[in-house]
């Protein structure tokens, strides 16, 4: 259990991107390619409505946008508690809104059937944003890919074994997040809007990771990590 005491937030953080993956793809196939993880897409599609005159998708792009912004808003008030374990809520949150999503009626607007599965990404990516003292967003991959690339690259040329563990974080957060984009793939394939319980597997993982990590004291143990990586950023920095 050594290894788990200290490591235990990366196992939980690649569980976490997986069932991002998982979430995303689901909102994709299912309802007219909407990427319920992130805002960029959702923005873009909004100013097209926009010069084409949709003036209704304008509103209910624009309410996505407010769903987004109000789970981050949310997830930063909420963690002010040193009581609250963020961790069990976000798993909490995250099977509440695909379950709502998964029994809402196909006809109706795929936007606006998505917007609990919004605010249940921006939710999660107020708690699962960093593992092993780097910052690592779960619910897409823009940064973990160019953080990947560039830690490989350092380790390449430097041999620092730093590099190698950082880039084994974001590596292995990608693979996670595409993994669990295949099992929804597959998961709808089979079973239509009923894949969507296939994501409480996941869930339930990293559920009992997270009680496990209570049982073995993983709060101070990351904590404990956490602070030795800003040490060691602190001696990485030019003087």
């Amino acid at each position: 259990m050594t290894y788990f005491r200290t490591h235990y937030d990366e196992v939980l953080h690649w569980l976490m991107a997986g069932y991002a993956g998982f979430g995303g793809m689901y909102a994709i196939m299912l309802h007219a390619r909407n990427f319920a993880n992130a805002q960029t897409g959702n923005l873009m599609s909004m100013m097209e409505d926009l010069l084409g005159g949709n003036f209704f998708a304008v509103l209910t792009r624009l309410g996505a946008l407010i769903i987004f912004s109000a789970g981050v808003i949310a997830s930063f008030l909420l963690s002010k508690s040193p009581k609250r374990d963020m961790r069990k809520l976000v798993i909490a949150i995250n099977a509440v809104s695909i379950t709502s999503v998964a029994l809402m009626p196909p006809e109706w607007d795929p936007i606006m059937t998505v917007y609990p599965m919004i605010f249940a990404a921006s939710f999660q990516w107020g708690t699962f944003s960093s593992a092993q003292g780097y910052a690592s967003a779960t619910i897409f991959l823009s940064n973990n890919t160019k953080q990947s690339v560039l830690a490989w690259t350092q380790f390449v040329l430097t041999r620092d074994w730093e590099f190698f563990r950082k880039a084994i974080l974001y590596t292995f957060t990608i693979v996670s997040f595409l993994s669990g984009c295949l099992v929804a793939g597959f998961s709808v394939k089979a079973h239509g809007a009923a894949g969507a319980f296939v994501g409480y597997i996941i869930l339930a993982i990293a559920y009992g990771l997270v009680r496990l990590s209570d049982r073995f004291g993983g709060d101070e143990a990351a904590r404990a990590v956490d602070r030795i990586a800003e040490v060691e950023a602190e001696e990485r920095m030019p003087v």
